[in-house]
């Protein structure tokens, strides 16, 4: 799955104007997890989720297509779509970390999952991200004098320990489970 989701990485960058290897050294060794979900069936309810919505840290995010209903997408808009079912095929997120690296030029995709109803749902997202210790800061393409660097230049190791420390802040503080 790594080699596969490395294999998109020329198309992303062909994409911001980049030659098609931009990429390559922060990937040589990707940090990349796996995520085993699964949804049982409940009573459909108003603002009941699977998952609520949210966007994913990554760079990417490739998720394996079920038949089994759920995965909605936020659109510009602030509708939801639902994500269509094509056998064989990959939902694909951006993630916050792209939308660190582009300057916001490409966004993370805000996105979540219904519960099933009547049936059980299985998922086993994909996360890729750059090597830990890769510098994080916008392309070249994606920053100039109308357009100035959003985003302070990080390490994806920094990026996530700083995330980890916020959803877990409350063991810090003496919370219930520190």
């Amino acid at each position: 799955m790594d080699g596969f989701a490395r294999r998109m990485l020329p198309a992303v960058a062909v994409a911001l104007d980049l030659p098609p290897d931009w990429f390559d050294a922060a990937f040589q060794q990707s940090q990349f997890t796996l995520r085993l979900s699964h949804y049982p069936p409940v009573q459909a309810d108003a603002n009941q989720f699977g998952i609520a919505p949210h966007t994913d840290s990554n760079f990417m995010t490739f998720l394996a297509q079920t038949g089994v209903p759920g995965l909605q997408v936020r659109m510009p808009s602030g509708d939801w779509l639902d994500v269509p079912y094509i056998p064989g095929s990959f939902a694909v997120n951006s993630g916050d970390m792209m939308r660190r690296w582009t300057n916001g030029r490409f966004k993370s995709t805000p996105h979540r999952a219904l519960p099933p109803v009547g049936r059980h749902r299985y998922a086993i997202p994909f996360f890729l991200g750059p090597n830990h210790d890769v510098v994080v800061e916008p392309v070249p393409t994606c920053v100039g004098p109308e357009n100035p660097p959003k985003y302070e230049p990080t390490t994806y190791g920094a990026f996530t320990q700083h995330l980890l420390t916020l959803n877990f802040a409350h063991r810090q503080a003496g919370g219930e489970y520190a």
